[in-house]
Parts: C-alpha cells; sequence; structure tokens
C-alpha cells in the first residue's frame, strides 16, 4: 500500500522516498539535499529535489496511510487522542512558501520563519505524527506571482487561520477513519470557543487550556441568547473559580520529565461555556 502512494503516471517515485528517509535517519550532520546526496550512494540529490519539489504525487494519500497505520499500532481506538499543535522553522531569505516575520513558538519570538500547524495520534507515552498544514499568511495570498514561484497549488492559495487548519486536522482524520476519542490543544486553539463547539459536534470530547480570564457558568445560563453582560448574568472567571476549588484539589502525576515527575494539582467542576457564535450554551 505504501509504495502504491509514490505511483505516478509515468514512473514509480518509491525509490526516491526510500532514500530520501534514509537520508533523513542518517548520520548526515545537515539534512540538506545536497549532503544526503553526498552521504548516500547511488543518489542524485538533483533527483531527491525534484522528488520533493516538482513531482506529482499526493500527500494526502501518504497522510492518510500513516494515519490509519498509526491507528493500528496503537491499538487505543476511542482512547487514542489526536494532538494539535503548531510548529515554526526558522528561514533566510523570502523565497520559501508561506516564510515571514512571525512568530516561532520554538525559538520563543517573532523571526523570519515558516509555520504549520500539526496533529499527532497518542495512546498512554507514544505519539505518532499523522497530519500537517502550511499556514500561510495574508500578505502571500495576496501575492500570486510569489504564490506561482514557490510552487504553491491554486487550490491552497487562499487565507485560512491556524485554527481553521486545526479544524481540518481533525476533520480530515475523521474522515479517513482514524480511531480516536479525544483530542488535545493548548491555549492557543482551546481559547477558540467556537473550535471546541465544532469538536463536540463531531462527537468527541476534549482536552484544552484556556485563558485565565475565560468566562464560564456554574450553571445553565438562562435566555433566549447570548448575555451581552457576561458577569451580570452569572459567569466567572476560570482563575476566580479556581482559587475556590484550590482548597479540595488533589495532587496528579502526569508524567515523568527531564527534570523529573511532573505533577499538577487537579480539580474538576462542570461549567457551562457560550461561544458568540452559538445560539445556545453547552456544558463541559
Amino acid at each position: 500500500m505504501l509504495k502504491e502512494v509514490f505511483q505516478v503516471r509515468t514512473r514509480d517515485e518509491s525509490g526516491h522516498a526510500q532514500s530520501y528517509l534514509a537520508g533523513l535517519l542518517s548520520r548526515c550532520q545537515r539534512k540538506n539535499m545536497e549532503r544526503i546526496g553526498e552521504d548516500l550512494p547511488g543518489v542524485q540529490y538533483q533527483d531527491l529535489q525534484h522528488f520533493l519539489s516538482d513531482s506529482p504525487w499526493r500527500e494526502e494519500a501518504l497522510w492518510r496511510w500513516t494515519g490509519l497505520e498509526a491507528a493500528r499500532l496503537l491499538g487505543g481506538g476511542a482512547d487514542n487522542a489526536l494532538l494539535i499543535d503548531e510548529s515554526a522553522f526558522a528561514k533566510k531569505g523570502e523565497k520559501s512558501a508561506g516564510v515571514g516575520r512571525q512568530h516561532n513558538g520554538r525559538l520563543g519570538k517573532v523571526e523570519n520563519s515558516q509555520v504549520g500547524v500539526f496533529s499527532v495520534l497518542s495512546h498512554g507515552n507514544r505519539a505518532v505524527l499523522t497530519g500537517g498544514r502550511l499556514y500561510l499568511p495574508e500578505d502571500w495570498v495576496k501575492d500570486r506571482k510569489r504564490c506561482e514561484a514557490a510552487g504553491i497549488p491554486k487550490a491552497e492559495r487562499r487565507f485560512r487561520t491556524k485554527n481553521a487548519l486545526a479544524w481540518e486536522l481533525i476533520q480530515q482524520a475523521e474522515i479517513d477513519g482514524v480511531a480516536f476519542g479525544c483530542v488535545g490543544m493548548d491555549v492557543a486553539y482551546g481559547r477558540d470557543q467556537g473550535l471546541l463547539l465544532q469538536i463536540v459536534a463531531l462527537g468527541k470530547s476534549f482536552v484544552a487550556d484556556v485563558d485565565a480570564h475565560q468566562q464560564v457558568w456554574t450553571e445553565c445560563p438562562a435566555g433566549p441568547r447570548r448575555p451581552n453582560n457576561l458577569k451580570n448574568s452569572g459567569a466567572q472567571r476560570v482563575d476566580a473559580l479556581w482559587q475556590k476549588g484550590e482548597k479540595s484539589s488533589r495532587p496528579v502525576q502526569l508524567r515523568s520529565g527531564e527534570n523529573g515527575r511532573v505533577r499538577v494539582k487537579f480539580w474538576a467542576q462542570r461549567v457551562w461555556i457560550w461561544p458568540p457564535s452559538s445560539e445556545i450554551p453547552f456544558d463541559l
């Protein structure tokens, strides 16, 4: 099945795929095409460059195979979690697709970078990368010549927020039949109540970080429409609610980290949220 992913109309690109993977896993210090070509016998870096940049094989089939194979190997079914996060890659110059001065989480600052949103299927302490979307800033979308020079397909020359890309990855995993019961994400995505509502509508649960000032209700808010003044409607900030419940919290060990065991305080409270895009509140 995997070999078929790299079949194009006139040739078989699976050999180049194997060479590229071997180069990434080799002890070659710099993993660019020229260094890989020098390191692997019988491999021409021009062939690898064509394989990645110009060959018409479709990456969607590769992601689908990867997701299904990951689900099979992890074997958790509904106990699997689909984790969503972004990553950035520092770049020099202006020609790499989607590059620009934007926040680079790996460096902790704004830098000339490419940014992608990724999905990872996990079960326990095992995890497999199963999907990715390149974030294309608005200035790229508006520059047709720049997009053409970078080889960005016409169908992809449209602006989508990182949260929209995250939702695409979640939907694609569901369409492909990748087994998962929960979606996990940090505050960059968890603060988007509309995204949380979409996940619930898909029949999945979620674990998401939120801002400390996130407004929630401890009882279902009444009324035909979302209140304009949330405070007067009984909504409370998450950090204020935590202060009330902290005394009854209990310590939980999450995992073993580089600096020892990672412990957190755990306390549960049923709450309701009411996204601005929703006609009704829903409980968590």
